[in-house]
C-alpha cells in the first residue's frame, strides 16, 4: 500500500507542477483585394486657341479656358458620396443624381451652380464608377457662355474608359 500512495503522491506533483504558459497565436489571414491599375479616360474636348492643360502626378487634368474649364479625375473608390462631395464641393444628398447601368460600371450625373469671379457658373459633372476607382469629368462655364454653346455639354456625353 505505501508503493501505490507513493505513486499516487509522484503522478499528482508530476503533472500539477507546470509553470510554463500555453500561449494561443493570432493571425490575419484577411485577403485585401489588390486595387490594378486605374483606367484611362478619354473625352473630346473641342479644339480651341489659348487652351491650357494642368496636369498633376496623381492622374487629374485641368483644361483651361477663356470662359470654361474641363476637370477630370481619378479618385479612389468605394464612397460615392465623398467623390461627389469632391468633385461639386456638395453633400451628395443636396445633389439630384441620375445613375445609368453602362455594362460594367455605373455612371452618376449631377448638376449645380456656383458664384464666379464675374458671373455665376453652370456646372455638370459625370462620375463613372467601374468598382475600383471613381473617374470624375466636370465641366465649368459662365451662364452666358453656355447660353452660346450649349453644345460644351456634349463633352460629358464623350466620356469612355480604356485600359490601354
Amino acid at each position: 500500500m505505501k508503493k501505490f500512495c507513493f505513486a499516487i503522491l509522484c503522478v499528482f506533483m508530476l503533472s500539477g507542477c507546470s509553470s510554463v504558459e500555453t500561449m494561443e497565436t493570432i493571425r490575419d489571414d484577411e485577403a485585401f483585394p489588390v486595387m490594378g491599375e486605374a483606367a484611362k479616360v478619354h473625352l473630346s474636348i473641342p479644339e480651341i486657341e489659348n487652351a491650357q492643360v494642368v496636369e498633376d502626378g496623381a492622374g487629374s487634368k485641368i483644361y483651361l479656358f477663356n470662359d470654361f474649364c474641363v476637370t477630370v479625375q481619378t479618385l479612389d473608390g468605394g464612397n460615392m458620396e465623398k467623390t461627389l462631395e469632391l468633385v461639386s464641393g456638395f453633400d451628395a444628398g443636396k445633389l439630384t443624381l441620375l445613375k445609368t447601368d453602362q455594362g460594367d460600371c455605373l455612371q452618376f450625373r449631377c448638376a449645380w451652380s456656383a458664384t464666379g469671379e464675374q458671373e455665376d457658373l453652370l456646372c455638370r459633372a459625370v462620375v463613372v464608377d467601374d468598382g475600383r476607382y471613381h473617374y470624375a469629368v466636370t465641366v465649368m462655364a459662365d451662364s452666358s457662355e453656355i447660353a452660346e454653346q450649349p453644345e460644351l455639354w456634349d463633352i460629358l456625353d464623350t466620356v469612355k474608359l480604356s485600359t490601354d
